[in-house]
């Protein structure tokens, strides 16, 4: 009689779960995907380095782990990545991080470490958040760092992390160099974009007349593909609502009607898109300044009702320079600058709620210096809340009443000269804070050479990241 052990029981229940994430379907390609045209590009590169490992290793092409793929929610990013997993003709699994423990996570990776495989995680940013100050790293990550780290893509799985928000609220471990290393930025699709996907959403519903798809088109600004998918199933209800078998441009535009999403949003859409623009080109034009294009990683602007966008340094300046001597200084005015491109060049149409989450971050920044003593205390109670803002309630936590008013003055006190000093950097380079947001409003996203290219036709100086 075999003995059955704990191990073997524990491996079992994972193979089970693993079957029902489980995917096959080599049908899906490329041409499944509506635009991201830059996306597929990056992946083909990966697909075509693992197929041809020989001639990549000949041009110096280093092995990719795991790809980072961000956007708004429903514009592709689970299809994308079963079109890669079948550009590789391998499995895919699309694990929830929902349900990731550290265990999970560590069974998983040890079961499929000889499977040539793709590991789809979607919210991964629900397990791999940033932590700040003091604050512990979640075991979670730490699981999901080991495995990345023992993966050989070629004989194993490649891992494709999926999220609707900002990177740089994940853990700077999991998108180091090694990791995620790859990083690709999805936008909701423009208007030739939306007329593909409306005519692919109505293919298989019986219609009759013109639907007037080019209005559709037109009248769906900030629709993600999703978005379209169920607009055209809420208008074919409306025709079967009607008593009707066919579906017409009346019911068509019902729907649309119906989703708020109208021309006459387009103009507030816009204004909400120019003002992102321009804060994520203040944050990008700061940052060239003080340490040159090489610093940065990429410059993003989503085309949403909401009107995301990032800016992102590269992971590697971050990780080293830390909080010492005038560093964490420039930091806190970096992440002021799109606070400060809004108010100087945007007044008009107020602010986005970036400029919040700005100071949120500065304010955090500051708190982490006053840890480590840099605003002359020698002891400190930790921080248990980083995303405090110039409040002096918000700081109830800290020792005793005395230690509170005087920690929050010397918050605001930073706070106040940080955004004094950037407004000072930024404002004589309007003209290239305005240029580069008008790429990234055309582009959707700028990295690479692409934003070096950008930032240096401004013709402002670059600095150097050698500080």
């Amino acid at each position: 009689m075999n003995e059955v052990t704990t191990s073997d029981r524990t491996r079992s229940k994972i193979e089970r779960y693993l079957e029902g994430q489980r995917y096959f379907d080599l049908g899906v390609g490329w041409d499944a995907v509506v635009g991201h045209d830059h996306a597929k590009r990056e992946l083909n590169v990966i697909v075509e380095s693992l197929r041809r490992r020989d001639i990549a290793e000949q041009l110096g092409i280093p092995l990719v782990k795991g790809v980072l793929i961000t956007g708004p929610s429903g514009t592709g990013k689970t299809l994308l990545a079963r079109a890669f997993a079948g550009a590789l003709e391998r499995a895919v699994y699309v694990l929830s991080a929902a349900e990731l423990s550290p265990r999970r996570i560590a069974r998983t990776y040890e079961v499929l470490a000889d499977t040539p495989c793709v590991i789809v995680i979607d919210e991964i940013d629900l397990i791999a958040r940033r932590s700040y100050g003091r604050q512990p790293r979640s075991r979670t990550v730490g699981a999901l760092c080991v495995a990345l780290d023992g993966l050989v893509p070629i004989t194993g799985p490649v891992t494709l992390g999926l999220t609707a928000g900002d990177p740089e609220d994940l853990d700077p471990s999991i998108i180091r160099s090694g990791r995620l290393t790859t990083k690709i930025v999805l936008k909701e699709p423009d208007r030739a974009e939306r007329l593909v996907l409306w005519r692919r959403a109505l293919e298989r519903i019986a219609s009759e007349g013109d639907l007037g798809l080019a209005d559709a088109a037109d009248r769906s600004q900030g629709m993600t593909g999703a978005d379209i998918v169920a607009t055209a199933l809420a208008a074919a209800g409306l025709a079967l609502a009607d008593g009707r078998t066919t579906l017409d441009r009346a019911h068509l535009e019902e729907a649309i009607e119906r989703r708020g999403f109208v021309r006459r949003r387009a103009a507030h859409d816009d204004r909400i898109r120019r003002a992102t623009a321009l804060h994520e080109a203040g944050h990008a034009v700061v940052a060239f300044l003080a340490l040159g294009a090489d610093a940065l990683n990429d410059v993003a602007v989503s085309v949403s009702v909401a009107g995301s966008g990032h800016t992102a340094l590269r992971t590697e300046w971050s990780d080293a320079h830390g909080f010492s001597g005038r560093l964490w200084r420039l930091r806190v005015q970096l992440s002021l600058a799109g606070l400060v491109a809004e108010e100087a060049f945007n007044q008009p149409d107020g602010l986005t709620m970036g400029s919040q989450a700005d100071i949120n971050d500065a304010t955090g920044l500051i708190l982490v210096a006053a840890e480590h003593g840099l605003l002359g205390w020698t002891a400190l109670a930790s921080p248990t809340r980083m995303e405090r803002g110039p409040n002096p309630e918000s700081y109830d936590d800290h020792g005793s009443p005395q230690m509170r008013d005087e920690l929050w003055l010397a918050v605001k006190r930073e706070l106040d000269e940080a955004h004094a000093a950037c407004r000072a950097t930024l404002e004589p380079y309007r003209s290239a804070v305005e240029a580069l947001a008008e790429r990234v409003l055309l582009e959707g996203t700028l990295s690479g050479v692409a934003l070096a290219v950008a930032l240096r036709a401004t013709g402002i100086p670059e600095g150097s990241d050698d500080v």
